[in-house]
């Protein structure tokens, strides 16, 4: 196979390359547009995101990347912008099927992840590519299901947490109420909405989009190891949720009402970072990055 100049952009196929990848912007730039609005909609979804930018930047200083001034077609990065048009046309011909949308997500995934790794070069910077991408595919994939997990994650996070006091003698019920779509936690003569924001949904998201960055790419471990990390660090979320129901219900007492939300909110954001914080040291790596460049 004959090389390649990659760092002469005036050349004619370089030009070309360049165009390919700004045609592929320009068909799924109103997709991200759209797909953000909805994203936008929801805290949780938001946070999510939020939490996976800020994690990806906090991945590529530790690996020590930086993203190359005169981006260049590599062979990957032709083969996953290819995908993207591919995934893009086959979303078309499927766009009144369950398998549209997730085809469309699919594209703008592998669309970004060429231009990444026309960036970021190397061992290291292909695995760090490799990992954003999966873990934006997987945040978009998650995001497009939020409606359906919402009502059974909320059941399964209030009861959860009804069964733990129930555990240590308390007498709390959980009631569904059908016309307005509600559960409510009855303890200690109060009542506590398990709402949309109390699923853990954003916070499972976040821990799993997290563990995979951190997993990914990381040589130490085989892939069934990481996907059983994965597995873990989204249980261990789901857990932090339950403990923050429950910090929320055994304090409310103790506390005014018009201090609720501040105590609410407090004990949101305490779990969210100590869940995160797990899920960090659970999934980092144990093998220095530096030594599978």
């Amino acid at each position: 196979m004959t090389s390649r100049k990659h760092d002469d952009i005036s050349s004619q196929s370089n030009v070309w390359e360049i165009a390919a990848w700004a045609a592929a912007m320009g068909i799924f730039a109103p997709i991200c547009i759209s797909f953000a609005y909805y994203c936008s909609s929801f805290a949780q979804l938001s946070e999510a995101f939020l939490t996976f930018a800020f994690s990806a930047a906090a991945v590529a200083i530790g690996y020590g990347l930086k993203p190359s001034g005169k981006p260049y077609f590599s062979g990957v990065s032709f083969v996953t912008l290819a995908t993207a048009y591919a995934l893009f046309f086959a979303a078309a011909a499927l766009r009144n099927t369950y398998f549209g949308a997730p085809l469309l997500l699919g594209g703008v995934a592998a669309a970004l992840m060429s231009v990444g790794y026309a960036f970021f070069r190397g061992k290291r910077g292909a695995r760090f590519v490799g990992a954003v991408g999966a873990g934006l595919y997987a945040y978009a994939l998650l995001a497009l299901l939020m409606p359906v997990f919402d009502m059974p994650l909320r059941f399964l996070s209030g009861i959860s947490s009804v069964e733990i006091l129930n555990l240590f003698g308390a007498d709390a019920k959980l009631a569904f109420f059908k016309d307005a779509d509600k559960f409510i936690l009855l303890f200690g003569g109060k009542t506590f909405e398990v709402a949309q924001q109390c699923n853990g949904f954003g916070l499972m998201v976040s821990c799993a989009i997290l563990s995979i960055l951190l997993s990914v790419p990381d040589l130490g471990r085989t892939a069934l190891s990481k996907a059983a990390h994965v597995i873990l660090c989204i249980l261990l979320a789901y857990a932090a949720n339950i403990f923050r129901i429950l910090c929320i219900v055994l304090t409310s007492p103790h506390i005014a009402d018009k201090n609720y939300h501040i105590m609410h909110e407090s004990y949101g954001y305490l779990f969210f970072m100590l869940a995160l914080i797990a899920t960090w040291k659970i999934c980092m790596p144990r093998k220095n990055p530096s030594s599978g460049r």
